[in-house]
């Protein structure tokens, strides 16, 4: 059992004097003339820096536009046949994994790999001064599509492991996390069969991290890491943008290094090793309604018009995060519209028809959840107390039932 946080130690969010300034800069038709939806970045930044700054055995920290990247490694996951599960023992896994003491993976030899660059196409100017531009493509609604027997996940082995049938004995976490390793493995070798690549040092390595300084509940958690010479550019990767996401984090205490080269490394990681890491919640931010609207029902008319645009393409960036990690379960999705904002907990079964869709067209059933949750308005006492119960009810439960999990994300093999 996970050790649960202690709510009576939370402080009670209020927005604070820095936020208020934040709102009214953002809303300001001199400061922000073209209603862009940067502008509202501050509010919501120091909103959620705020709300999520809290005690526990692990760290929530905002990112913005952070890149929700999936390797093609990742995708081919769920197009595993059965073939690459007919190995009769799991020799072939165990003899890829070690059990190392280095304090972080082996940076590769030479310079630093070449940083990615997101390059944007420049946005259209609107006409008006009070619509936001976007240069993000609209995506079409339609029902849940119907899959086949093998159609939506090809693998029965992966299928059996995210979603067991009801009546299938219930996994053990340490049960689960094995199965998920294999499939992790599985694709390795699939992806290096297909590349015509066999070598041993990219195989990933298990690796338990207790220590006698840390908490027993350390000794659960397992590193899946994997040591590659050098780090060349996915192309059949994929890369997705939210405005921002809340990233979960856990670490562990790193001894001092007894080689010299490594000291500096150790120093600059803070002596800290990142052991988790997750995405319980994301947030997409469109431009404000217009600010010649008198009326609160009719604004809030034209923001959900916004808020439908930006729960679109929460759907997915939802798709890639439960793809990416494959022990998350549930995330949280909050999408704004200026000061207006709804949120609703997202489970991985609502995403699933869309898993193999590389392009996924949004659902019409998750459209009419979000259409039925309520609206509020940054900075007002309905929206800090709907802040607190988003934080209390829905993401310290998911914080505590995946405390430990590790991170199942495959990095794609270098194509040469």
């Amino acid at each position: 059992m996970p050790p649960q946080i202690d709510r009576h130690r939370l402080t009670r969010f209020v927005t604070s004097k820095r936020i208020c300034h934040a709102i009214a800069a953002a809303y300001s038709s001199r400061l922000n003339p073209r209603n862009l939806e940067v502008d509202w970045y501050p509010a919501y930044n120091h909103t959620f820096s705020i709300l999520f700054d809290f005690d526990f055995d692990g760290v929530l920290t905002v990112r913005p536009q952070y890149d929700l990247w999936l390797s093609s490694a990742t995708v081919n996951i769920y197009k595993l046949t059965a073939e690459d599960f007919e190995t009769p023992d799991n020799s072939d896994v165990e003899g890829h994994q070690s059990n190392s003491n280095h304090e972080e993976d082996d940076p590769p030899s030479g310079a630093d790999p070449e940083p990615v660059t997101q390059v944007a196409a420049p946005a259209q100017e609107p006409e008006r001064g009070n619509v936001g531009p976007s240069a993000r493509p609209k995506r079409v609604t339609r029902p849940p599509a119907s899959y086949a027997k093998g159609e939506f996940i090809t693998s029965e082995r992966i299928r059996q492991t995210l979603y067991p049938p009801p009546d299938a004995p219930a996994l053990t976490p340490d049960e689960k996390h094995k199965a998920l390793h294999d499939v992790a493995e599985r694709s390795d070798q699939a992806d290096r069969r297909d590349t015509g690549l066999f070598a041993p040092h990219l195989a990933p390595r298990y690796q338990r991290m207790p220590d006698a300084d840390t908490k027993p509940s350390d000794a659960t958690i397992f590193d899946a890491s994997f040591n590659t010479e050098t780090t060349n550019p996915d192309k059949d990767g994929k890369d997705s943008f939210p405005d921002f996401i809340i990233s979960h984090t856990r670490t562990v205490t790193l001894p001092q290094p007894n080689d010299p080269d490594r000291k500096l490394g150790w120093m600059r990681r803070m002596q800290l090793k990142v052991v988790h890491q997750c995405f319980p919640v994301i947030v997409e931010i469109k431009g404000c309604p217009s600010r010649k609207i008198s009326s609160e029902d009719e604004a809030k008319t034209s923001a959900q018009r916004r808020l439908v645009e930006a729960e679109s393409e929460l759907f997915t960036y939802l798709h890639d995060c439960f793809i990416r990690d494959l022990s998350a379960g549930a995330a949280i999705a909050i999408s704004a519209a200026g000061p207006y904002w709804r949120w609703m907990e997202v489970k991985r079964e609502d995403i699933q028809m869309a898993f193999l869709d590389e392009n996924p067209i949004v659902d019409a059933d998750f459209l009419h959840r979000f259409d039925t949750t309520a609206i509020y308005v940054l900075g007002t006492q309905e929206s800090d107390e709907q802040l607190n119960r988003l934080r209390n009810e829905a993401l310290i439960p998911i914080l505590e039932t995946h405390f430990a999990y590790p991170s199942t994300m495959v990095p794609s093999r270098p194509r040469g």
